[in-house]
């Protein structure tokens, strides 16, 4: 359910919270904690909240809590059970579907659609409408480039494209035809990847494989959802993706992270988190439940020395109606610490929704080098408006996320001054409208696909002084 790894950014508001009650019964000593009697009475309140705006701060625990055994010998297993027969990948946009027909809908709401594709995507609410793209729109040149269509830069002199620089290390990663063995071979693969001092990690589909900066294979080809076979819940061994790979170089640790479409009564978010700097080593595995019956789709995420920052764009469990962005911050310490009553603290931008939401496409700033900002300095989020997209006008919205994990009802979610910002002009939308492959590749090569609205983020605030 992705493409490429860009970055945009949220909004919101702020007031009081609700703090869970300790997990009962989680402990660090045991492999695996199964949610007790504290997270169901959780889980019943998040799903009494789940129809109402929520305008202030929430913060809830992990449902469940395991611990995986190492990658590698979790890959080597996986390799073990591929069967060399399975020719074609699975159908995932219909696994997908027929999941969400077995998802509770709200009273009032949408009963899920039927299944009315055969491209093999996995999730196509990616492709859903989350801005009121106006076709007949005069289009615009780009500003930053132009002043106006024809090829010529601020200074008069004729725009050349600027060629990538040669890569240090080129190398094949999965593909495909790799993935299919193990039940996948979806579109689009949701291609994602991280490196670190030795390693990169890769995921492509619902798989994942580990590399020294080589390009060398540390480990088979294994799902995701082996990684979390082993936490207790009905989310264990699921593969419905969206994966996320982060490295926190603060810590010299791995996250990866897939989201559970099992509601019940709401969907999930699975965060595994390395135990030491080895990705190939055994992780963490935490899920949690998220606060109200939206489906999370596009989850991304940033780190922060304080938090594990995560936007998403949030759905009704059907997929048709588009209800807005939510924000999230997952308490960084507990989670790197192996803590089961980790938490995460989550404001709602739901605001005019599903008539003319305000936000979406949004991500959390991630942190580059080891000089972390001052001490309490919030995360920044972002998002961009376009006239051509329903938008007052070219612009990047900017907002602050403090996270109080002491004191979840202290945290805030502000506009900072100064936004939202003007910005060189830009148009966001495809063309033609509703198209793919559109972005054209040297020497003939196949067009990339991409997300407009995200496409246009990225490159706008690549342009900020």
């Amino acid at each position: 359910m992705r493409k490429l790894l860009v970055f945009s950014l949220l909004a919101a508001l702020l007031v009081t919270a609700l703090m869970l009650p300790p997990l009962t019964g989680a402990t660090k000593s045991g492999k695996a904690t199964r949610g007790t009697a504290a997270s169901v009475n959780d889980a019943k309140r998040q799903e009494a909240g789940a129809s109402k705006s929520i305008a202030e701060p929430v913060s809830y625990r992990a449902v469940n809590f395991g611990e995986s055994a190492p990658i590698r010998e979790i890959a080597a297993a996986e390799a073990k059970k591929a069967v060399s027969g399975n020719k074609k990948g699975i159908d995932h946009e219909e696994y997908i579907e027929q999941k969400r027909e077995q998802n509770p809908v709200k009273k009032g709401g949408v009963q899920p659609r039927g299944i009315d594709g055969d491209d093999g995507e996995k999730n196509r609410t990616n492709r859903e409408a989350i801005r009121h793209v106006d076709p007949f729109a005069k289009g615009s040149p780009d500003g930053a480039l132009a002043y106006v269509p024809g090829g010529k830069g601020r200074d008069g002199r004729a725009i050349t494209p600027q060629v990538l620089p040669t890569p240090n290390v080129s190398f094949e990663g999965i593909s495909e035809a790799d993935t299919v063995a193990l039940g996948q071979g979806f579109l689009p693969p949701d291609t994602n990847g991280e490196i670190g001092p030795n390693h990169f990690v890769l995921t492509v589909n619902v798989t994942l494989r580990i590399y020294d900066r080589t390009g060398a294979p540390l480990v088979n080809l294994a799902t995701i959802g082996s990684l979390f076979a082993t936490i207790p819940g009905s989310c264990a061994n699921t593969n419905d993706g969206d994966p996320i790979v982060l490295y926190d170089q603060l810590a010299d640790r791995w996250i990866i992270s897939q989201f559970c479409t099992v509601a019940n009564p709401n969907n999930h978010q699975l965060i595994a988190v390395s135990k030491t700097p080895d990705p190939t080593g055994a992780y963490y595995l935490y899920d949690f439940m998220m606060p109200n019956n939206d489906f999370n789709d596009y989850p991304h995420f940033g780190m922060w020395p304080d938090a594990y920052y995560m936007t998403d764009n949030e759905f009704n469990q059907a997929g048709t109606s588009f209800l807005g962005a939510g924000a999230f911050a997952f308490n960084r310490a507990k989670l790197l610490a192996g803590d089961p009553t980790a938490n995460f603290i989550y404001f709602d931008s739901n605001a005019g929704c599903p008539a003319a939401c305000q936000f979406g496409g949004m991500l959390p700033a991630d942190m580059d080098g080891f000089i972390p900002p001052p001490a309490g300095t919030p995360n920044t989020f972002m998002q961009f408006d376009d006239d051509q997209a329903g938008g007052a006008a070219d612009q990047l919205r900017i907002f602050d996320f403090h996270a109080d994990f002491a004191t979840p009802a202290n945290s805030t979610f502000t506009e900072r001054t100064g936004s939202p910002l003007a910005v060189a002009t830009f148009d966001s939308r495809e063309v033609p409208s509703g198209s793919r492959a559109v972005v054209p590749q040297p020497a003939g090569g196949v067009n990339l696909d991409f997300i407009a609205s995200l496409i246009a983020t990225s490159a706008t605030m690549s342009r900020l002084p």
